[in-house]
């Protein structure tokens, strides 16, 4: 009886399986990868850092390789090379989605910008949201600053309670971005508030021109991006025809996982990765952006399927770095040492921890 209901359960896990992952068939026989378990493949073994999982199976076989998960056979791409070749050298090859059930089940109408595979339809919606954007972020750009600051001006107020100072826990009071920026900005706010005080001052609010002007914070928003990668795998991307790749032939329709974080803190192109060094996105005077530096940043992904609203998010993360850091200190609270360590799943937070916020007076008053 045991070994029937072992068996049954087994029968029924693969059937949701595949439903789940759709169709199989891609083999990829010559590429590497671990054997995993019958009808479920690796899915017990790549746990809740899928990234982190993929990271160490390149060791073993490479910065291509091929991991089954169900009936689906994804092939994962590790390391800045890799996944910048395939998104870039081969970006229309690499722009498709894979159709997963859960994917598909996010369309509305039978279609979904984030999860429509390559195609006309993908590539007018693409170009109507580009301009959609550039109307909202570049020729009114006043009315986006208004609102941000309107915004901030109201997150502020609340974390210092009216400018009383306050303890909170980020994890329960705010939104999973803003937590990411305090707990960043806990460590290295300091050098941040001395350029944003020399060249804005503490009166009036920072505006989007004020940028260029202050590349140690354009640096720190830079790191944080990487830093945190949010989306490490990124949107499960597809080929849309058969391709050769790394001397391995893959078959149209393949899944493909770009493992984002690995590029990000690929040790051939950051020194020190693991360490949160805004510096490391500067010029050689700091005077600048190191423009090749911040091309590889990875946070939005490249190619064709880079994230739309990539501009949009570095204005916003911008004005509200520059206003909270020109309005509030944080501080840890007595007794607390929270540690630069991050939860992960499909997108990353920082651990759980306590801070103190604070105002920062006008510098008139000399504090």
């Amino acid at each position: 009886m045991y070994w029937f209901l072992v068996i049954l359960t087994l029968l029924i896990g693969a059937s949701l399986l595949k439903l789940e992952w759709g169709k199989g068939g891609v083999t990829l026989v010559r590429m590497p990868g671990p054997r995993g378990w019958p009808v479920i493949g690796s899915l017990l073994s790549i746990g809740k850092r899928p990234h982190e999982t993929f990271s160490q199976l390149a060791k073993t076989y490479g910065n291509v390789f091929k991991v089954r998960l169900g009936s689906r056979t994804i092939v994962v791409m590790h390391g800045m090379k890799a996944v910048r070749d395939a998104l870039l050298k081969q970006a229309v090859t690499f722009a498709g989605r894979p159709n997963f059930f859960s994917m598909q089940r996010l369309s509305f109408n039978g279609f979904n910008f984030f999860t429509e595979s390559h195609s006309k339809r993908w590539i007018e919606q693409r170009k109507m949201i580009d301009s959609a954007l550039k109307i909202f972020v570049d020729d009114r750009p006043k009315v986006l600053q208004e609102k941000i600051i309107t915004e901030g001006n109201e997150l502020v107020r609340i974390l210092t309670k009216d400018g009383k100072g306050n303890i909170l826990d980020p994890h329960d009071d705010l939104h999973l971005s803003v937590r990411n920026i305090l707990s960043i900005v806990l460590y290295i706010q300091e050098k941040a508030q001395q350029e944003i005080d020399a060249v804005i001052g503490r009166e009036r609010p920072p505006a989007f021109t004020d940028r260029q002007s202050l590349p140690y914070v354009d640096s720190l928003i830079h790191e944080l991006l990487r830093h945190a990668t949010l989306a490490p795998l990124s949107v499960p991307h597809a080929t849309v025809n058969d391709t050769k790749f790394y001397g391995y032939d893959i078959p149209n329709d393949t899944p493909v996982f770009p493992n984002l974080h690995s590029a990000n803190f690929d040790v051939t192109e950051w020194e020190d990765p693991d360490q949160f060094k805004p510096e490391r996105f500067l010029s050689q005077d700091g005077q600048s952006l190191n423009k090749v530096k911040t091309a590889k940043l990875a946070s939005f992904s490249f190619g064709k399927r880079r994230y739309p609203g990539e501009q949009l998010a570095q204005k916003e993360l911008f004005l509200f770095i520059t206003l909270f850091l020109q309005r509030c200190n944080i501080n840890k609270c007595p007794g607390d040492d929270p540690k630069l360590k991050w939860n992960h799943g499909l997108s990353l937070s920082p651990d759980r921890f306590n801070i103190l916020t604070t105002p920062r007076n006008p510098l008139s008053d000399k504090a």
